[in-house]
């Protein structure tokens, strides 16, 4: 690069910590907005390019069962070198990262095999953390040697903390779907206690309006005549034996409260 005057130095870094700390302060601002999926990732790595230069980024995500790592975000050609290595959570160096849980850092590499992704000269991987535990794993690769170093490395290891949350965000918005859906399908597969207690409420009040039709119809001409016999024996034995006219006065007086109440259930039905 040669040779650069102190003072020119001195403006490019402070141009590059405000452009890396406004770069940092965007991504939180998408990691707080609402989940988009996918595309909340792909507008991550658009804001990284402000800040590290790549040709081309890529993020993969650890699956639920931890057995490998699938991608989640890429822009750019494939630049995960050493793809045709295997390791235990897939091939490459994101996944020598991801089982080591280190970064790499490679400002220089240098062409040693045909296999080798030829187009990236620049590399970082860094694993993704969250409470210690790998998540995921994060790379940048540059077409130009020397376009990386510490402090590069140290930008991505701060935005793969940034991308750990949302990918922490998003797991536990997919768990809170699964939940609800998981609830659904138990309502659906079992009685709804409401909904059968009105159902049985509904059926009981009707079965209860029948069996007052048919106790009113059916008790309503022997209560009349049981009142009437009632009344007719009282008037012939009166004065003969005061016990059973008192007695058959008390028989015609309930019989009759029987008939009145029958009478106002049918006139309640009938309303």
């Amino acid at each position: 690069m040669g040779f650069m005057p102190k003072e020119k130095h001195d403006c490019y870094s402070a141009e590059r910590v405000v452009r890396q700390f406004n770069t940092l302060h965007r991504i939180s601002a998408i990691i707080q907005k609402e989940l988009r999926g996918k595309e909340s990732f792909n507008d991550i790595l658009e804001e990284v390019n402000e800040a590290v230069d790549f040709s081309s980024a890529c993020i993969f995500i650890l699956n639920r069962d931890g057995e490998r790592l699938e991608e989640i975000a890429k822009t750019g050609k494939k630049g995960d070198l050493i793809s045709f290595v295997k390791f235990e959570l897939g091939s490459g160096f994101s996944s020598w990262v991801a089982k080591y849980r280190r970064p790499i850092l490679m400002p220089n590499i240098k062409r040693y095999r045909e296999s080798l992704d030829d187009h990236i000269r620049s590399f970082i991987s860094v694993p993704i953390l969250a409470d210690g535990e790998l998540i995921g794993v994060f790379n940048v690769g540059n077409e130009r040697a020397g376009s990386y170093d510490e402090n590069d490395l140290s930008l991505i290891q701060i935005i793969a903390s940034q991308i750990s949350s949302l990918i922490e965000r998003m797991r536990t918005k997919c768990d809170s779907s699964q939940r609800h859906n998981n609830t659904e399908k138990v309502e659906s597969a079992t009685v709804n206690p409401l909904a059968m207690l009105k159902k049985t409420a509904g059926r009981k009040m009707e079965t209860v309006e029948d069996v007052i039709n048919r106790v009113q119809k059916g008790i309503s001409k022997p209560i009349a005549a049981m009142a009437n016999n009632a009344k007719f024996l009282r008037l012939t034995l009166k004065g003969s034996d005061r016990k059973l006219e008192r007695n058959l006065s008390e028989l015609e007086e309930n019989i009759n409260k029987i008939n009145d109440f029958s009478l106002q259930l049918g006139y309640r039905d009938g309303q």
